[in-house]
């Protein structure tokens, strides 16, 4: 039963995906918090586009760019918060600490790297958090996040904040367009 909810949603996202691929680019996609038909990575790479990647505990090389990142999640508000969203921002943070250990084992000196996250990497104060603490170790400079929607969201399409360019692109807060990341 679960292959067949599996496939039966798969095909819905592949038609998704059908729009995007005649746009020029390759296309990287990571997991959100809405994505029920990602099921294994190895099944969703089996599924995509030629155009299409899909990233999880790794990292991509195209030229001298390189792109890691996870899903991220919810930032617990105080270090002693229990619980399921506890459980799922913890592992999210050991699946970038994965990326980012695939993109060092890469990296070369002249590359450029950008994280891609669903959810923003801090809470809604913006302050420091584990996946920020990371970013700031493995010396990204780079971030690309969504997940934030409707009008009444901070939605700074740039922060600069530790050393960082954080770029929120949630599709309807940059107007359906593609949103161009300076590096």
């Amino acid at each position: 039963m679960t292959t067949m909810w599996y496939f039966c949603l798969a095909e819905e996202a592949l038609s998704d995906f059908a729009l995007f691929d005649n746009l020029k680019g390759q296309k990287i996609i990571l997991r959100g918090n809405h994505d029920y038909w990602w099921n294994t990575i190895s099944q969703v790479r089996a599924h995509l586009p030629p155009s299409f990647f899909a990233l999880q505990n790794d990292c991509l090389r195209f030229g001298d760019l390189l792109i890691c990142g996870t899903r991220g999640w919810v930032i617990p508000e105080s270090e002693k918060a229990e619980g399921e969203d506890v459980k799922i921002f913890l592992r999210e943070v050991e699946r970038l600490k994965l990326s980012l250990a695939a993109m060092q084992k890469m990296r070369k000196e002249t590359d450029k790297v950008i994280c891609m996250m669903h959810f923003p990497p801090f809470n809604v104060r913006r302050e420091e958090s584990e996946f920020t603490k990371l970013l700031m170790l493995n010396n990204v400079k780079t971030v690309v996040y969504g997940h934030l929607h409707g009008k009444d969201c901070r939605s700074d399409k740039l922060i600069k904040k530790f050393g960082i360019d954080f770029f929120l692109t949630s599709a309807d807060l940059i107007n359906f367009k593609l949103a161009e990341i300076d590096l």
